[in-house]
């Protein structure tokens, strides 16, 4: 991002910095061209949404905003990875964020879950969307949709355990 606002480029640093302390745990996971880019949609985001009039610091306020997507992302691709072991016997290659998630899902596994789980959970996993984008399209608050997220994780977890995929 070139032409970045001055109050978003005087900080910039700083969030990278902390993003790379936060996204540590994840480091096998993350790309670091993916963490930058999570980095500048993060403060975009924060200055769109950013009220001076709130008393919090533009930092600190960015800052949520970008542990927020690291950990999506980083929990996305836990997802995928664990959908990959269920769906083959072999190591998969080293996979990219976002990358294959509809060929991965089977229908036989998603077949499991009520329509509604099943829709939640290609939106959220394979489509990338926030449980908070999803909750707010079906006009439930974000809580309903990581019950219903969690409820189909849990389920997919039990159907791949009964069948001896680990």
């Amino acid at each position: 991002m070139d032409t970045l606002p001055p109050t978003l480029s005087r900080h910039r640093a700083w969030l990278h910095k902390h993003a790379r302390m936060v996204a540590e745990p994840y480091a096998d996971l993350l790309d670091p061209d993916d963490l930058e880019a999570l980095v500048d949609l993060g403060m975009v985001q924060a200055f769109r949404a950013f009220d001076r009039r709130r008393g919090v610091a533009f930092p600190r306020y960015a800052r949520r905003y970008v542990e927020g997507l690291v950990r999506d992302a980083a929990g996305r691709e836990i997802a995928h990875r664990r959908l990959l072991r269920a769906a083959s016997a072999e190591p998969p290659p080293p996979p990219r964020p976002h990358a294959g998630y509809a060929r991965v899902l089977s229908h036989r596994l998603l077949a499991q879950l009520p329509e509604a789980q099943a829709t939640l959970y290609l939106r959220h996993v394979a489509g990338g969307e926030s449980l908070a984008e999803i909750a707010r399209d079906a006009g439930h608050h974000r809580a309903w949709a990581t019950r219903l997220f969690a409820a189909a994780d849990d389920r997919l977890r039990r159907v791949v355990g009964r069948a001896g995929i680990s």
